[in-house]
């Protein structure tokens, strides 16, 4: 057993095994990853899967040189208050 990340079309995916603990959605608005959704199922809620995947697609996007736009209000108004090191990739 083991933890998967996965990029897929228009999201980013965490799964456990088969089964899937939490996903983002996104978009490409020119070169930059508008970050639409963070999206983790009810029985897994409340365990850091949320932070979990947002801090692995922030680290994928600083290094590929990509930034992101934080569209998903989980990732604007939480995750990148607690978590400052990734200012330099944000469009404002």
């Amino acid at each position: 057993m083991e933890y998967k990340y996965r990029q897929e079309k228009d999201r980013f995916t965490l799964k456990y095994d088969s089964e899937l603990l939490g996903e983002i959605n996104y978009s490409y608005e020119g070169n930059d990853l508008n970050l639409l959704r963070v999206f983790v199922p009810h029985n897994h809620r409340g365990k850091g899967i949320a932070d979990k995947i947002t801090k692995w697609v922030l680290d994928f996007a600083q290094s590929n040189g990509l930034k992101i736009i934080p569209t998903c209000p989980y990732i604007s108004h939480t995750f990148l208050i607690r978590n400052t090191d990734y200012k330099d990739i944000i469009v404002k």
